[in-house]
């Protein structure tokens, strides 16, 4: 079982990063005098979304399951920063998994939360809010949901100090 967990993390952490690159890639399209309306900007654009639909998100589903049964740092991490990176894009699934990785891994999920800047944190926490809800919503039976709901209003007030 740890050889098909080293491959799933192996996995992810190539697919996120190769995410990662093309959304700084576009971004830097964008800051160009070509802008977003320039042939290669939706060239990219394109790519990212085939990427997203039939790579990123079956890897973050395997990246989710994994990190709520081992509580993976390294995995974790490379969740949330691409979560910062391509906060501009509205994706739900994102939402979902940080919220059960919350339910499952909230002091793993706290620990790195911390070691983000505060305008960073202030992005995680709006996404991360909202996969609380929306998970608890769905999973109506969350047996520790008062300490974890507490635990999330003391990072809101940890970010907005």
């Amino acid at each position: 079982m740890v050889l098909a967990g080293e491959e799933v993390k192996k996995e992810a952490l190539s697919v996120f990063q190769q995410y990662l690159e093309m959304h700084e890639e576009l971004k830097a399209i964008a800051a160009t005098g070509a802008g977003k309306d320039s042939h290669q900007y939706k060239q990219l654009q394109a790519k990212i979304d085939s990427t997203h639909q039939y790579v990123y998100l079956r890897s973050l589903r395997k990246t989710k399951d994994y990190i709520v049964q081992t509580g993976d740092r390294e995995l974790l991490t490379a969740v949330m920063k691409v979560v910062l990176a391509t906060s501009y894009r509205v994706d739900d699934y994102q939402i979902f998994a940080l919220g059960d990785i919350y339910l499952a891994q909230s002091d793993s999920l706290i620990h790195i939360y911390r070691q983000f800047s505060s305008s960073h944190q202030k992005v995680l926490y709006e996404k991360l809010e909202k996969g609380f809800v929306r998970v608890s919503f769905k999973n109506k039976d969350v047996q520790n949901y008062d300490a974890l709901k507490a635990k999330l209003f003391e990072l809101q007030t940890e970010s907005s100090q």
